[in-house]
């Protein structure tokens, strides 16, 4: 009866050891960057801004159009909503989904307007936020930096 009770005992603590150790080392899988995928819900991946810098020109005009382009992976549904969030401006701009992992969102010459400070280059920064089918949302793991360069326009300095 002794043997009965250490064995189940034994058992029992066996059992909640490994439950414990499986949750705490559950990882998603490996993207095709290397970042590790969560295992549950949108990871994104990898997100760049084009150009590295947004420059308005003289004319308060984009030099080049500016945009974020961000691959979002999820293993187990569709994600169906990215947007880009600024941290420290009152900034949110929908994605549209191009093709696979891939969602781009222009930067509206307008927003930039907005954000550009008179001869000055500007470093903003923003999270991409993903939303699943199954409405689980997953956040860039860093921010991403959006730098925009304002030329002179006041004709002093």
């Amino acid at each position: 009866m002794r043997r009965m009770a250490l064995l189940s005992s034994a058992v029992g603590a066996f059992t909640l050891i490994v439950t414990v150790t499986g949750c705490s080392t559950i990882r998603g899988e490996k993207s095709g960057s290397g970042e590790e995928l969560a295992a549950s819900g949108p990871t994104v991946v990898d997100v760049q801004v084009q150009p590295e810098t947004v420059e308005l020109n003289q004319q308060n005009q984009l030099n080049a159009p500016a945009a974020v382009v961000a691959q979002v992976q999820d293993i187990r549904s569709d994600v169906t909503n990215v947007t880009i969030r600024f941290l420290n401006a009152p900034v949110e701009l929908p994605m549209e989904h191009v093709s696979g992992t891939s969602w781009r969102a222009e930067i509206p010459t307008e927003t930039v307007q907005r954000l550009a400070i008179n001869n000055q280059t500007t470093t903003y920064q923003a999270n991409i936020y993903a939303r699943n089918a199954d409405g689980e949302v997953g956040v860039s793991r860093e921010p991403i930096d959006i730098a925009i360069k304002a030329p002179n326009v006041t004709g002093a300095g």
